[in-house]
């Protein structure tokens, strides 16, 4: 097995503690980074590259579930959590790889890093989108997407110079396409490209000066999504 860079996001330091003593004791496991808050993991991956995250369901602010969904790259992620009730919620999440119980034993531990090395594949390069347009496939450069538009059971690739392609695609498949890109789904018929969001607001944001909603869903959280999370800056 490689040498892992593991990232901890837990609020409580006496439990991510003991993670830390059984991580020390694992020869492959090179750095450990430990963070109490979600805004201060986002800080660090933003310049920083690691292997696994180790992560909590309870904490202040948000939940882990909440915190993947904010933070859309595909890191391997370790579920440690002293609540069971997550359980089946996390792996309907394609980058939780297990689900640990607190407190962390090393064998169980052992059994988790087992699964994350049998994870491990080279990285899926995401600047080319690849959709089926009527009878053959197309590419769409992402950073050239503005946004994406349900329109029934396809959807509308819209473009800077205000034309549309219409994709085979309904937009829920094509977000699961966009997994660790900048375009991201904030209302449950359209996916915005970060890179080109001129403003917001707690219901709208703007793209070339065009006002779109925001999902209810998404309004208490909107601040920290488009802020606080270096991935879609």
């Amino acid at each position: 097995m490689p040498f892992i860079t593991a990232i901890i996001l837990d609020d409580s330091p006496e439990e991510a503690d003991v993670l830390i003593k059984h991580l020390e004791n694992i020869l492959y496991i090179k750095h450990i980074h430990y963070f109490k808050t979600p805004q201060e993991a986002l800080i660090y991956l933003s310049a920083n590259q690691a292997d696994v995250l180790f992560l909590d369901m309870m904490m202040p602010e948000i939940n882990g579930l909440d915190f993947l969904k904010i933070w859309t790259t595909s890191l391997p992620t370790i579920v440690v959590s002293s609540h069971s009730n997550f359980a089946m919620d996390c792996f309907d999440h394609h980058n939780i790889i297990d689900y640990i119980q607190k407190p962390v034993s090393f064998n169980r531990l052992i059994r988790a890093l087992n699964r994350l090395y049998l994870s491990l594949k080279p990285e899926i390069s995401k600047e080319l989108l690849w959709l089926k347009v009527g009878r053959k496939i197309q590419n769409f450069k992402i950073a050239d997407i503005l946004y994406i538009e349900a329109d029934g059971i396809y959807s509308k690739i819209w473009s800077a110079d205000g034309t549309f392609t219409l994709a085979n695609d309904n937009i829920s498949e094509i977000e699961q396409k966009l997994q660790g890109t900048k375009l991201l789904r904030l209302h449950k018929s359209y996916i915005f490209n970060t890179l080109h969001i001129k403003s917001f607001d707690s219901k709208c944001i703007w793209i070339l000066n065009k006002p779109f909603p925001i999902g209810v869903a998404y309004r208490s959280k909107i601040d920290f999504i488009l802020t606080m999370n270096p991935f879609m800056k």
